[in-house]
């Protein structure tokens, strides 16, 4: 749709006033996107009524596919563990806008991921494994 358009990258990006590396990682099947995301995406291609609930339909199906192959070898458990811990801290999902996984802060420091919410607010998210 972004060929067809005419757009790189960048255009279709700003146009959706999301990041160019998550336009080019969709593309390559190696990011996922989250609801909010995928209208913003199918809201700049023009896309609206019916044809875009189908688009944002379509997105989130094709990532959920994804990320569950992705993790299918790792039990619900653990899988279920990070968003119990969000839980925890007053996060719940529906806050959610999108989550940047390794982000480089200005400070120098790279958490696992930052999680940007509906208020305008950030979480960071530090995962430690140790084995024994």
């Amino acid at each position: 749709m972004r060929n067809r358009m005419n757009l790189s990258v960048q255009e279709l990006a700003d146009k959706a006033s999301l990041p160019p590396t998550l336009i080019s990682g969709l593309q390559s099947n190696n990011r996922h996107i989250g609801e909010n995301n995928a209208r913003r995406l199918g809201l700049a291609l023009n896309l609206s009524g019916r044809e875009l609930d189908v688009f944002v339909y379509d997105a989130i199906n094709r990532c959920s596919e994804k990320l569950l192959e992705d993790c299918k070898k790792y039990p619900a458990e653990i899988i279920n563990l990070a968003a119990k811990h969000l839980q925890a801290h007053g996060i719940d999902g529906e806050q959610v806008i999108r989550c940047v996984l390794k982000p480089k802060l200005q400070d120098g420091s790279e958490p696992d991921a930052m999680v940007f919410l509906n208020d305008g607010t950030t979480a960071f998210v530090e995962l430690k494994i140790s084995t024994r």
